[in-house]
């Protein structure tokens, strides 16, 4: 049981950014956080919301969305990368992306 005074959050969209960013040795690492953190580390980000694709499916689209952005010295790092590490960034499992 939950004592005391609650404050609810009303009207406050749930989202989340997923980037990556260029490591010195050259290869990519994932990062992720509100908008305002990650895009001011990269330009290479996605947003994502709460939905119904399951996180692989979501996680191998971000994969592959990165690469077609990404310049071309980069894309295979991109597309090395581990989808637990994306995945590791989508809440709850599920999620959409953002438009």
């Amino acid at each position: 049981m939950i004592y005391g005074k609650k404050n609810y959050l009303r009207k406050v969209q749930l989202k989340t950014t997923i980037g990556i960013v260029t490591t010195k040795e050259g290869g990519v690492k994932v990062i992720g956080g509100p908008k305002e953190a990650v895009s001011g580390q990269t330009d290479y980000f996605v947003e994502i919301v709460p939905g119904d694709e399951r996180s692989g499916h979501l996680a191998k689209r971000i994969r592959e969305l990165f690469a077609q952005l990404v310049p071309g010295e980069s894309r295979e790092s991109v597309l090395s990368l581990s989808l637990d590490t994306i995945q590791n960034f989508i809440p709850g499992g599920k999620g959409t992306l953002l438009s």
